[in-house]
């Protein structure tokens, strides 16, 4: 089974300490105050996830971060993500990745879609309606980082991330893309707070 929450911060913590102490000190030494408190509210976020649907205290569980900076647990798998105001956080057994980004039509431009399309990809935008050609931008943008995410690579390299590789699923909700990917196909639940 696999989990995804998402939700707009500040949100209410029942403790408001950040636990493992390195992951507090990461976010601690931040320097950007907008990314420290998007980074804080994840990883609250993920405290939920785990503690209401692994029925454990979230205390229980080890983190640790690998050398490409990835935070694991060798007893689920998780990623994160943040923009804005919003988080969302995927919780799974096998492996995952999890990408939202807020819509803006300027950034997810002509430009980028240069940047990060393959061939194939890129022939789909051309013959899209240029309305929908954002849309599709932040589409493929978002599902190229949660597979990123989700095999845990050291370098993103947007162009070499073929989608339809992976089992990943887009959508908009509200403002924001978002795009998971999953090691093959699971049985997911949404929980939007």
């Amino acid at each position: 089974m696999t989990y995804i929450y998402v939700s707009s911060f500040p949100f209410e913590v029942e403790n408001k300490e950040i636990r493992p102490e390195n992951r507090a000190f990461q976010i601690k030494n931040t320097k950007i105050a907008e990314h420290k408190e998007q980074k804080y509210f994840a990883w609250k976020l993920l405290e939920k996830a785990v503690c209401e649907n692994f029925s454990e205290s979230f205390d229980s569980f080890s983190f640790s971060r690998s050398e490409n900076g990835k935070w694991n647990c060798p007893d689920f798998f998780f990623s994160l993500s943040h923009t804005k105001k919003f988080v969302a956080v995927i919780v799974s057994d096998i492996p995952c990745g999890i990408d939202i980004e807020a819509y803006d039509p300027k950034r997810f431009s002509e430009k980028l879609a240069k940047k990060i399309m393959n061939c194939r990809e890129y022939k789909i935008y051309g013959e899209l309606q240029e309305d929908k050609r954002a849309v599709f931008t932040l589409e493929m943008w978002t599902k190229k980082e949660s597979i990123f995410k989700m095999l845990s690579e050291k370098t993103f390299i947007p162009k070499n991330t073929d989608t339809n590789l992976y089992f990943s699923k887009f959508s908009i909700v509200g403002e924001i893309g978002l795009s998971f990917a999953l090691e093959k196909e699971d049985e997911i639940k949404y929980i939007i707070i």
